[in-house]
Parts: C-alpha cells; sequence; structure tokens
C-alpha cells in the first residue's frame, strides 16, 4: 500500500478562469495533507495536447472532472494501469449549453466518453443527488459530496469602502452583484436589462468570458451607467467586495452553483431563477427569492431582496460548512486511501 506522501494526483479540471476555483482549493488542501497534485486544465483546444502529455506523466491516481477530464480520465486509466477517481460534477445537458454545429457532435462523443469513465472508475464522486441515487443502484463506491468555496474567506471578508472607491462604486446606493463565467447558460442579458428598471441600484460584474464584449455593448446600447465590470479580481478581494454589497444573483437554473453558497456566507439577499426553488437538489430556498426570467421580474425580485434581510440562523450556517473546502477535501482524501487499498 502507497503512504499518503507517495501518492502523485493528476487532476483534470474543466477551464474556467480565474472564478471557478473550487477544485484548487481541494487539490491545496490535498497537498497540505501530504498528497503532490497536479491540476490540468481541460478545454476544447486543449483536450488533445493534455492527454498525450499525461499518457508521458507518472503518477498513482487520475482524477477526472466532467466533463472533458471525466471523459479522458478513463481512457487514461485503460492506457496507463493507474487508479482513477471519476468527479462528476454536471448533469450531461449542461455541457450542451454553449454547443453548436461541429462541437455538438463532439459534445455527443464526450457523454459516451464519460458514460465509459463512470463505468471503468475505481470510485465515483458525485454531486448531483440524482445521479448520485442512480449510479449507487449500478456500482460500488459511488460517494456524494458537494461543490466547495473557501467558507471562512467570504464568512469572515470585512466591508470594504477603500476597495469600493477605488473602483468608483457608490457607497450610498444599493449594490447589486454577480460573480462567475459569462456564458449563454447565466442569462446575462436578461439581468442587464432588468437594470434599466433600477436606475438608482448598482450592478457589479465581476468575471469575465466569451460573452464579456457582448454583454459591454449591451450596455452601451441600453445607456446603462448603473453597471461596472470589474473583470477577474482575487478571491479575498472578490470576498470583501461581495460583503460590501447588498443582493448577489444568479440567473442560470443550475441548483448547484458556487455563487449562491458565497453570497449566503457573505450574508447577502439572494436572487435566483424560480425554477431552482423547484428543483430537490436545492437546500436553500428558504434564504432566496426567486424570479422570472424576463426583466421586469428580475428588477422587482432585486427591490424585494433589498429589503429582505438573509436570516443568518443556525440551519442556515449547518447548511454552508457541508460546502466549506475542508469537509469536501475530506472526502477526496478518503476515497484516494480507499482506492489505494484495492488490488
Amino acid at each position: 500500500m502507497l503512504t499518503m506522501r507517495q501518492k502523485k494526483v493528476v487532476w483534470l479540471k474543466p477551464t474556467k478562469g480565474n472564478i471557478s476555483i473550487g477544485r484548487i482549493l481541494i487539490s491545496e488542501w490535498l497537498i497540505r495533507n501530504g498528497f503532490d497534485v497536479e491540476i490540468y486544465e481541460c478545454s476544447w483546444f486543449a483536450i488533445f495536447k493534455v492527454f498525450f502529455k499525461i499518457l508521458k506523466e507518472d503518477f498513482d491516481v487520475v482524477i477526472g472532472t466532467t466533463h472533458l477530464g471525466l471523459a479522458i480520465g478513463g481512457l487514461i486509466k485503460i492506457l496507463k494501469k493507474k487508479k482513477f477517481v471519476a468527479d462528476f460534477v454536471d448533469k450531461y445537458d449542461v455541457l450542451f449549453v454553449d454547443l453548436k454545429g461541429f462541437k455538438k457532435i463532439f459534445g455527443y462523443i464526450v457523454v459516451l466518453l464519460q458514460k465509459f469513465s463512470l463505468k471503468v472508475a475505481d470510485a465515483v464522486v458525485v454531486i448531483p443527488k440524482e445521479i448520485y441515487e442512480e449510479l449507487r443502484r449500478k456500482r460500488p463506491m459511488v460517494f456524494k459530496t458537494n461543490l466547495c468555496i473557501d467558507l471562512e474567506n467570504f464568512r469572515y471578508a470585512q466591508r470594504s469602502k477603500k476597495i469600493l472607491e477605488k473602483f468608483k462604486i457608490n457607497n450610498k446606493k444599493p449594490k447589486v452583484i454577480y460573480v462567475g463565467h459569462f456564458s449563454e447558460v447565466y442569462n446575462l442579458d436578461l439581468l442587464l436589462k432588468s437594470m434599466k428598471f433600477l436606475p438608482d441600484f448598482q450592478l457589479i460584474m465581476i468575471g469575465g468570458g466569451k460573452l464579456e464584449r457582448d454583454l459591454k455593448k449591451l450596455v452601451r446600447d441600453l445607456n446603462l451607467r448603473n453597471v461596472k465590470f470589474l473583470g477577474y479580481l482575487p478571491n479575498k478581494v472578490v470576498a470583501e467586495i461581495m460583503k460590501s454589497c447588498d443582493v448577489g444573483i444568479t440567473l442560470c437554473k443550475i441548483p448547484r452553483q458556487l455563487k449562491i453558497y458565497e453570497y449566503l456566507a457573505a450574508d447577502l439577499s439572494v436572487v435566483v431563477p424560480e425554477s431552482v426553488l423547484n428543483n430537490g437538489d436545492f437546500e436553500f430556498c428558504d434564504y432566496c427569492i426567486g424570479v422570472k426570467l424576463n426583466p421586469k421580474d428580475i428588477s422587482e425580485g432585486i427591490k424585494t431582496a433589498v429589503q429582505t434581510k438573509v436570516r443568518k440562523d443556525n440551519h442556515l450556517m449547518a447548511l454552508l460548512e457541508k460546502y466549506s473546502c475542508k469537509i469536501v477535501a475530506e472526502m477526496y482524501k478518503r476515497v484516494i486511501e480507499l482506492i489505494g487499498d484495492k488490488p
């Protein structure tokens, strides 16, 4: 049996800029606890380069995160005869949101490879509840976990007047914040259009992505003077800005989103699509305001959120604790050790 300090882990994760750092936080915790972890980001353009590079690497365990990382992780297990953890974060249909033309065909191939990887994996770590229930009926070594955040960072962040002044944000007006990737799935065009109904509010956009240019053009076309694009920022700075805001918003219909947990940990009122509140995989219905996906209803939801203070009760704190990266990372540690004991 290999000891922890002898284990080298290769982790294949999605490319999501500087915003989605959950897997990085888990790997940092594993490194502090004796593992040697190397992360490879898997994008559509770099996938083949990453695949052939890893084939030349020497390691003990490969972890593959949906979608591309999971797809090639199973192939690497077979070709390299290494231990493999399938890290199932998102349902298959999420893959197709931004895909068109030839990429959509490639997407179907990726789904087939993911299903293959789930069969050959030594262990599967799953986030969506219904997928967990489905997989554990079909195979052994299936573990339920959660997305994770640096909970302490957002819980104990301080309001920062200086940071707001640096970015020329008016501290006297209500502040709405969006943190994350700029892609179609987040319905950011509707969010921007809703600000037309909220001239006395400010919208702070942190992050970036392929729609950034289109969104900035939309702001100009709508003549919005209450929207600020701050780009990518360090996680600690994001926490301080978040703490200084009033409302956190996401208009993505997926119930599992790191930004929701961060907003709540930072004491923000949170606005989400109504469909998220109706999803059985969502635990924070009592602490969020649901809106229909049209600009007028979104603006009304934001107004309500400003007037509604989040109840920071023991139940909410217990729910958030499950999303602490320390708790989640301990799960991955146990799984790696378990498959290390298997012949």
